[in-house]
């Protein structure tokens, strides 16, 4: 068993769950019409659960969370900073909008509730041998989430800082952290990041794969695709090119993105060595049938509707083959599937 597929997948179903309540919850307090653009929880996590009622300078919250697109948030009406500026200076005051708060009450809560269904489904014995094995490799110097990724699409973990006294102890954040570590441990000599090789690396071939089949055979979003494609093209490790036996264009695994990837795995194997044995049994009490009971959303959430319908339905029949083997928290909400 793979640790980090298995501790990916865990992840990734929690944050499918959690998203979907969320946004249940909150459509029901706003209405669907009039509701602001659709946040998540990797957003609530690295950014809005830092915002008191009362507001925060912004020169102090960019030390409590991972801020990534900050304006993004303003322009989805969760925050706002009185200034038409994308990014605040370090004095403005980023207060929380009628929506903002209106998230927030709707966030807070939600981590605990999850992890009540799961102690409902996989039983109370599974979620605390999980939590007791993930316990102590969980640094609470890491973030409680997983940071955005930028650039490369390597994790960061640089220049976090929480107040003690905010620290949550949900299942989702130990997951995180312990995912975290992991990843951070395995990048630190690879030639290429874990989002990057283990979704689309993998998929890839010498003779070519449909660009229009990526997200589906990945269970990455087509805009993480696309930022991977740009990526590895530039690299020299693929070619995006023509198909020549139908519509749109394929791509093709070269010789070095195929070295890349295999560096990747070994790499990984290195340090799967030396953190498998304390986390095999909790990790195997959670069967991927059973996390795909928590992931059908309700009927008004967007993954119940076209387009994202059909990834969904993936989902629910093959939980193991259609979750990514990766999380990608993108700037575009933060949500780690395929959207």
């Amino acid at each position: 068993m793979s640790v980090r597929l298995e501790l990916s997948r865990l992840f990734v179903a929690f944050t499918i769950e959690i998203d979907n309540a969320f946004e249940d919850r909150l459509q029901t307090a706003v209405g669907q019409a009039k509701g602001p653009w659709l946040t998540s929880y990797a957003m609530w996590s690295n950014f809005l659960r830092y915002v008191p009622s009362e507001g925060i300078a912004f020169g102090e919250l960019a030390g409590l969370g991972r801020i990534t697109n900050v304006d993004g948030v303003r322009r989805w009406r969760y925050v706002t900073y009185g200034e038409d500026l994308k990014t605040p200076r370090p004095e403005s005051v980023v207060r929380l909008t009628r929506s903002g708060a209106l998230a927030a009450r709707a966030w807070g809560p939600l981590a605990v509730e999850i992890e009540r269904r799961w102690r409902e489904r996989f039983g109370p014995a599974a979620v605390d041998g999980l939590r007791a094995a993930l316990a102590p490799m969980a640094d609470p110097a890491l973030p409680c989430h997983l940071p955005v990724v930028r650039q490369r699409m390597y994790a960061e973990a640089e220049g976090i800082h929480r107040p003690p006294a905010d620290e949550p102890d949900d299942l989702v954040v130990l997951l995180s952290r312990v995912l975290l570590a992991y990843t951070l441990e395995v990048e630190r000599d690879a030639p290429v990041s874990m989002p990057v090789g283990l979704n689309v690396l993998r998929v890839l071939t010498p003779e070519g794969v449909a660009v229009r089949d990526l997200p589906t055979r990945s269970g990455v979003s087509k805009e993480g695709i696309s930022m991977v494609l740009n990526l590895l093209v530039k690299a020299g490790r693929a070619v995006v090119e023509t198909n020549p036996t139908g519509r749109g264009q394929r791509v093709r695994l070269t010789a070095p993105g195929r070295s890349a990837y295999e560096r990747l795995l070994e790499r990984e194997r290195a340090v799967e060595t030396r953190w498998g044995s304390n986390l095999d049994r909790a990790l195997a009490a959670f069967d991927p049938a059973r996390l795909a009971e928590g992931l059908r959303p309700p009927p008004n959430c967007w993954r119940a509707q076209p387009p994202y319908r059909r990834w969904t339905d993936q989902v629910l029949a093959d939980p193991a083959g259609t979750l990514p083997h990766y999380p990608m928290v993108l700037h575009r909400g933060g949500f780690p599937d395929g959207s």
